[in-house]
């Protein structure tokens, strides 16, 4: 039996966890039909700087995330995508319905986003909506009701 020792994140040289987060950037930009976006310097920084309790997967899935919430254009992605607890940044509290113009820009509602990255999917694919599933790891059928939002 061969062991091998494997460092947590937070124990490894600041250029693996860089090309780590570039690896998971690349692969979700297209998993999401996404054009390729860059990491911001200061979204490098709290990457960087951030310990990583939940080690590869936490990572993996900061990314992923920061890629389906960033704007369609956007050709970097900026700290605020990133979860809160790796920029430090709290989150913003809820608002209430009846005010929506306190809420900001950048907030959406997850069916929005779930529905985008679903047709975003759906055209990474040709139109080829069970391809686009399996991309997304999720049924037909929830695809489809995704779509209809």
């Amino acid at each position: 039996m061969i062991e091998i020792a494997l460092p947590p994140l937070r124990e490894r040289d600041a250029g693996d966890l860089e090309l780590l987060a570039l690896h998971f950037l690349r692969e979700a930009c297209r998993r999401y039909g996404r054009s390729a976006v860059r990491l911001s310097a200061a979204a490098t920084t709290a990457i960087l700087a951030y310990a990583w309790p939940g080690n590869v997967r936490e990572l993996e899935n900061a990314i992923e995330s920061a890629v389906v919430l960033a704007d369609a254009g956007a050709a970097e992605i900026r700290p605020e995508a990133l979860p809160p607890e790796v920029t430090g940044v709290q989150p913003v509290p809820a608002v209430s319905a009846a005010v929506p113009q306190a809420v900001p820009q950048a907030v959406r509602p997850l069916a929005d986003v779930e529905r985008a990255a679903c047709e975003a999917a759906v055209r990474a694919c040709g139109g080829n909506r069970s391809e686009a599933a399996r991309l997304l790891r999720i049924g037909r059928n929830t695809l489809a009701r995704k779509l209809r939002g």
